[in-house]
């Protein structure tokens, strides 16, 4: 794997043109027009023998002249001596671009200036997390994977379609699932599979005991409405009473039934105390070769991470993201050497 971010070269003229602001001297702009002119008289007569060659040639060398001629006149104009701008104005512009690249991890001026080798797969911020979960495990590499909020094995599930045929491909993987109901779900699906292993028990970061919050599954069958049959409900378990709430309400988009009913999904929001350890308490994350840490606990997703022996880091880890809460991850993975690859909703870092 190969990570590589740069600024590049044609992003320069961009923060030029956004560095010359209204404040320009007056008459620089007639100048460069005139250049112009003179520079498409000089193309005038080989614009006959090859029009589209020679426009483009026309286009680009006054865009490159238009920029050179704002830049220099920047330098000159906002310093003093008229020297000492014509080398600050490139360092100005190196530190935008170094900037840009540690408000998020990974991140630089362009979608496809951050990149990573996944087996024989070169993927960018533009790619997908199917692009990624493809990647991965058509690596060649023993899959490793953590698993944490991994519910009934199959509802809305990314990973299933790689685990159902596993007992025959170079699989493990741990899966956590702290509701009782879901849990022995879990169990029965992958019962036949001795390379994945099924614990009853949440995560966080420091073990005990906590109430977890979760809609009664037969209550959970019902609140599909006019929505897609997706059994969302399902998935809605969360240490925060009001995270449960707050799905409730936005899925109000299911129809008139569904609002009407909206109290009686509330009131049948149930907890129970789980059992709580840390992610370096399962055996398979102190051989972190490979390893993928998937993660979907509504909310919790850092208590989550925290938990993790850094002596052993993930190579990726896959975070749900619907609650907006990536700017305290992004920022704690990247202390932790990670860059951000790709995903909007469930996000991709790796660690090189």
């Amino acid at each position: 794997m190969s990570i590589h971010s740069f600024v590049p070269a044609e992003h320069v003229g961009d923060i030029a043109d956004r560095e010359d602001g209204c404040d320009r001297p007056q008459g620089q702009a007639a100048d460069v027009e005139g250049l112009n002119t003179a520079h498409d008289q000089l193309w005038k007569g080989r614009l006959k023998i090859a029009p589209n060659r020679a426009y483009h040639r026309v286009a680009m060398r006054r865009r490159l002249r238009a920029r050179r001629s704002r830049l220099a006149a920047n330098a000159i104009w906002r310093s003093e001596g008229g020297v000492v701008w014509r080398f600050k104005i490139p360092l100005k512009v190196a530190e935008l671009g170094k900037n840009a690249s540690y408000d998020v991890p990974g991140a630089t001026m362009g979608d496809n200036d951050v990149y990573a080798w996944i087996g024989t797969r070169r993927l960018t911020r533009l790619s997908s997390l199917t692009d990624f979960y493809e990647a991965y495990f058509s690596s060649g590499k023993e899959a490793r994977v953590i698993q944490v909020g991994a519910n009934d094995g199959i509802m809305c599930d990314p990973l299933r379609r790689f685990f159902r045929y596993s007992t025959n491909q170079k699989i493990r993987a741990v899966l956590v699932e702290p509701i009782p109901f879901y849990y022995t779900k879990l169990q029965t699906l992958y019962a036949d599979y001795p390379n994945i292993t099924v614990l009853n028990v949440a995560c966080g970061a420091s073990r005990g005991r906590a109430p977890l919050y979760f809609i009664e599954p037969t209550v959970a069958d019902q609140m599909n409405g006019d929505g897609p049959p997706n059994n969302w409900a399902h998935g809605q378990g969360s240490f925060d009473l009001n995270v449960v709430k707050y799905w409730i309400e936005r899925n109000r988009f299911r129809g008139e039934h569904y609002v009407r009913n909206m109290d009686k999904y509330t009131e049948s929001i149930v907890s129970i105390n789980v059992e709580i350890i840390c992610l370096s308490d399962v055996e398979m994350s102190n051989d972190n070769d490979n390893l993928l840490l998937v993660i979907d606990v509504q909310g919790f997703e850092l208590d989550v991470i925290r938990g993790i022996d850094w002596r052993y880091p993930p190579a990726y880890i896959v975070v749900e993201d619907d609650l907006n809460k990536s700017g305290s991850i992004n920022k704690y993975l990247s202390s932790k050497g990670y860059f951000y690859l790709c995903g909007r909703i469930d996000k991709v870092y790796v660690h090189p």
